[in-house]
């Protein structure tokens, strides 16, 4: 009987991962169902093979399916069906290349006995996998925290690009471990895991050809250490090679221990050119500036705006309480935090208080765990920096929206036409938030730091930010195109379901990729003007910019406005 077993699996996964291209069609719970499938046998001889086969091994067991994206296990229970049945995976061609399917049947025989329908779906279909695990183990103080806690259970969530989820509860950990383990050697998902128990795998759809990507990407092949940054420093402690060291950090990031020493260089605190000793000089004087700040706002006669007081102290205790360096009761850098936003609204008189400034403060503070250093960095990035607006005012998002819908009208036409088409779509509320604090809400915290430190290097863009945006749409607008999703179903899309859930390698690597096709445009709106540096309007080969909508008028960002940079070169108009 074993080698009847051991024939028939063989002539089965023959079939399924080698045979010609299958019709498919969708069933009525919206999944796919292969209706070619071996396993769409009659009543009968799968009856017969049932009880043939009642306490056979199953195949993975007898070496059927042995293959490396193959996966075989009994007693997955199915929500969506609710019972158990046999899971497996098998690979595919497909028209797009290989693929691979996943079926499940219902345990006891033939599912039409009791009426269960079986399931099949192309994983490279679907929008992404997400699987949880459950261990036994010492529980830490803080909820989410364990030690020595070895896997026993778990699910698995497919997520349908029609926002359908399918869960599989495994009740062995170490079915659920191989799972993992063949899904990341698969190459169309990419991976992210958020610790050992949160892993997340998203469909990898490239949306640009190896010649769209940038020029330069796969040239950088570690981040920025503590050794590389020892080899761009001269003797007195200058950073002879600045353009390399923002080229590594654009495209590779920086190593975790090096943060707190080039941060201050990024965000303009510290100048690229200073020696050690100048930068100890120019700490002393800012410490001394910062204390004079802080006196001033102590001082009696000084009157403190107590609305923007309250909006502070509300916002404090709920940022980032998570994070180790925030966590817990009476804990003493919420009070630096405090401190931090009244000494910066004395000092910047002009600018009021708004919700998203605890967002971009807190990871400097974290990262920084220097007061007077965290300080003089925010106030670079609000003040300096055009990635951050942090005010609620209609005029300050519109400032960044503009650009941004150039770009999509440049870059990603389809998508434009298909705004164009929605009741307010070009007003791009998804994205408000995604400028606002500047895409903290979308990324993990890890992630997050990586996006702005490429950003904050200005290699080659003064708003790669809008660049990263339009990497999000190009990815997932599709999605968005295909349904037709109307507003509110896309502001579901962007808002609720993508946070925390795309993998930013594929974001940063097309974001990349857009800003050099950007470049090589013939024509850009003047409304871009601002995102790229002055000289590259002028050189050869980079794009002219027009004023077809604005017609040169006191609108124009290029002419007419004193806080816009002033083109006095020619371009057309």
């Amino acid at each position: 009987m074993a080698k009847r077993i051991l024939s028939k699996g063989i002539s089965l996964f023959s079939n399924l991962r080698f045979g010609t291209r299958r019709q498919y069609s969708e069933d009525p719970d919206g999944a796919f169902s292969d209706q070619h499938n071996p396993l769409n046998a009659t009543n009968e001889s799968v009856n017969k093979d049932s009880e043939d086969d009642a306490d056979s091994p199953c195949p993975s067991e007898v070496g059927v399916l042995e293959d490396d994206y193959v996966y075989f296990r009994n007693n997955i229970y199915f929500k969506e069906r609710g019972c158990p049945g046999q899971l497996y995976i098998v690979t595919r061609g497909s028209a797009s290349g290989p693929t691979l399917i996943l079926n499940w049947i219902p345990s006891g025989g033939h599912p039409l006995n009791n009426g269960v329908i079986p399931f099949t779906t192309d994983l490279g279909q679907v929008e992404m996998i997400r699987i949880f695990c459950h261990a036994q183990g010492k529980v830490g103080k803080e909820a989410g925290e364990r030690e020595n806690g070895d896997v026993t259970s778990g699910e698995m969530v497919i997520s349908s690009r029609e926002n359908k989820y399918y869960v599989f509860e495994f009740t062995e950990g170490n079915k659920l471990l191989e799972l993992i383990k063949v899904l990341k050697r698969w190459k169309c998902f990419t991976y992210q895991k958020r610790d050992d128990y949160h892993h997340t795998f998203n469909v990898y759809r490239p949306q640009l050809e190896l010649s769209q990507l940038h020029a330069e990407e796969g040239s950088i092949k570690s981040v920025l250490t503590e050794d590389t940054l020892k080899t761009l420093m001269d003797a007195e402690g200058r950073i002879t090679d600045e353009q390399f060291m923002k080229k590594i950090v654009f495209f590779q990031g920086i190593a975790l221990n090096l943060r707190k020493e080039v941060w201050p260089f990024l965000l303009g605190v510290y100048s690229f050119g200073s020696t050690a000793v100048e930068r100890n000089k120019a700490k002393e004087d800012l410490l001394t500036e910062y204390r004079s700040i802080q006196a001033k706002r102590e001082d009696p006669n000084y009157t403190e705006d107590k609305r923007a007081v309250e909006q502070v102290e509300k916002d404090i205790v709920r940022t980032d309480r998570s994070h180790p360096y925030y966590r817990g009761e009476e804990n003493e850098h919420i009070a630096v935090m405090k401190n931090i936003l009244r000494n910066y609204l004395t000092y910047e008189s002009s600018i009021r208080y708004s919700q998203g400034m605890t967002d971009l403060l807190a990871p400097l503070l974290a990262i920084l765990d220097e007061e007077v250093l965290a300080f003089w960095c925010f106030t670079k990035l609000v003040k300096e920096s055009s990635l951050f607006r942090c005010t609620s005012t209609r005029a300050s998002v519109e400032k960044q929206l503009e650009p941004l819908r150039m770009l999509i009208k440049l870059l990603l036409p389809k998508f434009y036409s298909y705004l164009e088409k929605l009741e307010h779509g070009l007003d791009l509320m998804f994205s408000h938030r995604w400028l606002l604090v500047f895409l903290k809400r979308e990324f993990s915290e890890s992630d997050t730091m990586f996006i702005w430190e490429a950003c904050w290097c200005k290699y080659e863009t003064k708003s790669f930010h809008l660049f990263i945006c339009i990497a999000i749409m190009a990815i997932y607008g599709q999605r968005a195109m295909d349904k037709p999703m109307n507003m509110d179903e896309l502001m579901l899309l962007f808002l609720n379901t993508l946070p925390q859930n795309m993998p930013r390698d594929m974001v940063l690597t097309q974001a990349r990729g857009y800003l050099h096709q950007f470049t090589k445009c013939p024509e850009a709106h003047c409304s871009l003007a601002p995102i790229m540096p002055l000289n590259f309007w002028f050189q050869s080969g980079n794009p002219k910019l027009t004023c077809e909508l604005c017609k040169g008028d006191h609108t124009c960002p290029v002419r007419g406005k004193s806080d816009a940079p002033q083109l006095d070169r020619e371009y057309r108009c």
